[in-house]
């Protein structure tokens, strides 16, 4: 059952990609959109399809700011049904899910559901107990235990912080080549970390599985493979992928999760896939709208409505759907802002650059679909590119003093 076509209002929280295609399915669907403004790279303030911004305290710095300011804005802008979008407001509401929002209903999962997926440890040791693979994990919450077992995993791994909210130096992630690059990156404990989660860095493309459950039961699927990322090593944000055919292997380790989880509502399964060997290697599951939403929606599987119905108690229309194959998207935004930050930092040079940027224009021509883009919506996606005009003072000191076919040796991506 489809959202029943009203003017009630939806409050959007956290302004990015995905919220775009939240407000252009929901207000088709009647509702009037609110969106927060917080966020790096929505430009839900340029949507025909968003009714108001709100510039509210931000969740991530300022929560008890925020809930301040909340009841007030909910009540005088008459807000039905409260959507966190971003993983801070997510975990936000997941934090709070005992207080009262007057008579705003809070679309999300259930609150303890949110808190398994985000702990890491939890996810990968359901993972290990039902045979599903996933790369050699550990939890260190000193230095010891930090050198110690990384080196009883071994190297090249993958270091995060054991809440996810959290950063280590302003990254989400490090990535540890040996010994010496350990004690080079982490020499001594990161100041406010409880806790962080080692991982054997596992090679292959990550495949993503968009999927809806009730009780415990898989009702719609669609299983992408990104192709490429905004990052050179593959991890970061996707900037290219492709739907296609489900592999059985991970539907059968989705279903497994998903049953064990008993998971009602909709979220995003991550699998690392070696091209070469076949090697599977589990990542994690997201219990929220992903950060590539508008891939399902085109794909059909209509994961928009889902959590507005739950949260305001209508029945679910669960026969099975899964999404249609062969659809090729890019998210030419981040393509091109890859380049351009490569070689502001020098690690590439203008040929080079020159040739990204043609790539990405190439691709998106020939794409099914863009993540910001939509030609009955073009402010956000034109805005997007514009804002990638270069500095041209900048760009003369760099063709004339500095460029002569120079490149960084041995450039670190960022992370």
């Amino acid at each position: 059952m489809s959202v029943t076509a009203t003017k009630e209002t939806i409050l959007l929280l956290g302004n990015y990609r995905p919220t775009l295609t939240l407000a252009r399915v929901l207000s088709k669907q009647g509702f009037r959109i609110i969106s927060g403004l917080e966020g790096c790279d929505g430009g839900a303030e340029y949507s025909r399809y968003v009714d108001q911004i709100w510039d509210h305290e931000p969740v991530k710095t300022n929560p008890e700011g925020f809930l301040k300011s909340l009841p007030a804005f909910v009540r005088e802008n008459n807000v039905a049904v409260i959507f966190p979008v971003s993983e801070e407001s997510v975990r936000f509401f997941a934090e709070r899910s005992d207080l009262d929002y007057g008579n705003a209903v809070i679309a999300t999962v259930q609150a303890d559901l949110i808190k398994r997926c985000l702990d890491k440890m939890f996810m990968m040791k359901l993972a290990q107990a039902h045979n599903i693979p996933t790369a050699a994990f550990a939890y260190a919450d000193d230095q010891s235990q930090l050198q110690k077992k990384s080196q009883a995993i071994g190297f090249p791994l993958v270091i995060r912080p054991q809440d996810s909210n959290q950063r280590i130096d302003g990254k989400k992630a490090l990535f540890i080549q040996d010994i010496q690059d350990l004690n080079r990156q982490l020499p001594k404990w990161p100041a406010l970390q409880k806790g962080l989660v080692l991982k054997k860095k596992a090679k292959g493309k990550r495949h993503n599985i968009y999927f809806a459950a009730q009780k415990g039961k898989l009702y719609r699927y669609l299983h992408a493979v990104i192709l490429r990322t905004d990052m050179a090593d593959g991890s970061g944000l996707a900037v290219e992928g492709m739907t296609i055919r489900p592999e059985a292997q991970l539907q059968r380790f989705t279903a497994t999760l998903v049953k064990n989880l008993d998971y009602s509502g909709i979220g995003c399964a991550q699998y690392l896939v070696d091209d070469d060997t076949g090697d599977i290697s589990f990542l994690e599951i997201n219990p929220r709208i992903a950060g590539n939403h508008a891939v399902p929606e085109f794909a059909g599987l209509k994961l928009s409505s889902i959590l507005v119905d739950m949260a305001k108690n209508k029945a679910l229309d669960t026969r099975p759907v899964q999404g249609r194959t062969g659809i090729r998207y890019v998210w030419t935004y981040g393509d091109l802002l890859s380049a351009k930050s490569a070689w502001l930092r020098r690690e590439i040079g203008s040929v080079a650059t020159i040739a990204k940027f043609l790539r990405a224009a190439r691709k998106g021509f020939r794409a099914d679909l863009h993540m910001s883009y939509v030609w009955h919506d073009p402010g956000p996606g034109i805005m997007s590119l514009l804002s990638l005009a270069p500095n041209w003072r900048r760009l003369f000191v760099r063709l004339t003093n500095s460029e002569r076919g120079t490149v960084r040796a041995q450039a670190r991506p960022p992370h």
